[in-house]
């Protein structure tokens, strides 16, 4: 069986339709196949594991279940390979074979960020044929902003 990261939740607007998001993923995700680890982020920012009831995620109600919240921290380091969960008898590695970032975000808060950063950053796109003219390349900023 495969560990598999539903990450949800965030410091944005749309914190809510995550966590409502992450509940419709863990129950609908074949419980034969997965060995589901949750991991909610705050809407200050505070990363945590938990192992309570799915029906408390909505409303933030699984912030209440103190019994079932962990510290956790996704592992920068590749050797890792998944998570660090800060618990009360030490620090626990757990293996993760793949994630489920089902975070969402406001698209204007994604404008101000990519403008304050001046990211000019641009997507290559590849020709299907050599008959059909090439894209453009554009820079992140007007793909997926408004334009300026």
């Amino acid at each position: 069986m495969k560990n598999a990261l539903i990450l949800f939740g965030g410091v944005s607007s749309e914190h809510d339709v995550s966590v409502v998001s992450a509940r419709s993923v863990i129950e609908n995700t074949p419980k034969d196949k997965y060995n589901l680890i949750l991991i909610g982020i705050t809407k200050d920012g505070r990363w945590f594991k938990y192992d309570g009831d799915v029906a408390k995620l909505p409303e933030d109600k699984w912030l209440e279940d103190k019994k079932s919240l962990t510290k956790a921290v996704i592992s920068p380091d590749r050797e890792d390979h998944g998570i660090i969960v800060f618990n009360d008898d030490g620090i626990e590695k757990i293996h993760i074979d793949v994630v489920f970032p089902v975070l969402h975000h406001n698209r204007k808060n994604r404008c101000r960020e990519l403008s304050r950063r001046r990211l000019k950053l641009s997507v290559l796109h590849f020709r299907e044929r050599r008959t059909r003219p090439p894209f453009r390349q554009r820079p992140l900023q007007e793909r997926f902003c408004c334009p300026r």
